[in-house]
């Protein structure tokens, strides 16, 4: 759970298949459902999407301004084609107006 005004990173490991020759490398890419149902999506060429091994993935997430259900979809391609979703919940906050960093 996090607040308004947090800002996670999601972290996303892949796992090639072992009947297959595995690729030497693969893309990133991950998609981001706010509460009220706008979608943004981050590839590896975003300044938010660091490649931290041959199969991990890291997305630094916007700044969280919205209280309720959050949607994160992690999608591997170029050698890898899979996906990974994982939902979070953003409290809402007991100050008028939170600080910002």
């Amino acid at each position: 759970m996090y607040d308004i005004g947090d800002r996670p990173t999601i972290t996303a490991t892949f796992t090639p298949n072992p009947d297959v020759n595995p690729p030497l490398d693969m893309d990133g890419f991950f998609k981001v459902r706010a509460p009220n149902g706008t979608q943004a999506t981050y590839d590896f060429i975003d300044p938010e999407v660091t490649q931290v091994s041959t199969f991990v993935w890291r997305l630094q997430l916007p700044v969280l301004d919205q209280a309720g259900n959050w949607a994160v979809h992690a999608i591997g391609s170029d050698g890898i084609e899979a996906g990974e979703e994982l939902t979070f919940t953003v409290r809402e906050t007991t100050v008028v107006q939170p600080l910002t960093p």
